[in-house]
């Protein structure tokens, strides 16, 4: 089972991909899958924070999949979308990053983690609009937690991060 404090240390591992790689880190001798594929599509814009994503992945996790949506073209100009399967010592987590080209430059992304565990104790009847009885923790600046209850009395848990 996910505890809250597994789920902040990944969440926070994320909070680290506003700083820049490391000499090191960009000198690996494999390329990482994700990377050299968005590379060869024509991604360069975001490249370097999903880059720095990817690679708390690895640090993190003991092995992940990736499903990647391109746009149409020019894939450097527009929303990238990655939907990543991660392998964690006693559950599968789902993570989705989205990440886009500002204009002036810089990339702004947006990235959402599934988990599955304990509801915290008394659920707010609504949280903002949503149609479900879904508690609502604000876990940053930019990030937020959903508890969304289950039949078996345990939660989805949803933590939505914007990194500017």
């Amino acid at each position: 089972m996910v505890t809250r404090a597994a789920i902040g240390g990944l969440v926070a591992g994320l909070v680290g991909l506003v700083l820049p790689l490391s000499a090191a880190q960009s000198q690996e001798a494999v390329p990482e899958p994700i990377i050299e594929y968005l590379q060869n599509a024509g991604v360069g814009v975001c490249i370097e924070r999903i880059s720095s994503f990817v690679e708390v992945l690895n640090r993190t996790a003991s092995g992940h999949g990736a499903q990647i949506t391109l746009p149409i073209s020019p894939a450097n100009d527009h929303m990238v979308s990655i939907s990543i399967e991660i392998e964690l010592p006693e559950t599968t987590q789902y993570v989705s990053l989205t990440a886009a080209p500002v204009p002036g430059g810089g990339c702004e992304m947006n990235v959402e983690t599934l988990n599955y565990g304990p509801c915290p104790e008394a659920p707010r009847e609504d949280a903002m609009f949503l149609q479900r009885t879904i508690r609502l923790e604000e876990t940053g600046r930019a990030r937020r937690t959903y508890f969304m209850p289950l039949p078996d009395g345990a939660c989805n848990i949803i933590t939505k991060e914007v990194i500017y």
